[in-house]
């Protein structure tokens, strides 16, 4: 955690920033946003869980970044 606040503060203010979590599945657990407060509050949640689903949380990722680009995640994250 303190790694991706680190990451996040060195960030230029006028990058967006959104926050997925993955272990059994992935989610998005703060949407792309400005606000840092919102970043950190997100990172500053996490609790640590069983599972590595790091394809899904990529797949989860790239569509919210281009959700334009039909890109599929029902199968990634459940729903």
């Amino acid at each position: 955690q303190e790694a991706a606040k680190t990451f996040v503060a060195a960030l230029p203010r006028s990058v967006r920033v959104g926050v997925v979590s993955f272990a059994g599945t992935a989610a998005v657990v703060q949407a792309p946003t400005l606000s840092r407060d919102d970043v950190v509050a997100a990172i500053d949640r996490f609790q640590l869980q069983r599972g590595t689903a790091i394809g899904s949380g990529l797949v989860l990722s790239l569509a919210t970044l281009f959700p334009d680009h039909g890109i599929e995640i029902q199968h990634v994250t459940g729903q």
